[in-house]
């Protein structure tokens, strides 16, 4: 009984891992992509100070 319960465990994790990986990657993927549009706007804004001057 407990190997069956095993083997379908594995079995589970072995396709939902992937699964919500891609799915994550592709979800989180427009907001990474937002703070680190944000970030590169604060350093290029700070540089501009310190060239300010």
């Amino acid at each position: 009984m407990d190997e069956d319960i095993l083997i379908v465990v594995a079995s589970f994790l072995i396709l939902f891992v992937p699964v919500a990986g891609l799915t994550l990657r592709f979800a989180l993927k427009p907001l990474v992509d937002s703070i680190a549009r944000v970030m590169e706007a604060r350093v290029g804004r700070e540089a501009q100070e310190l060239l300010d001057q």
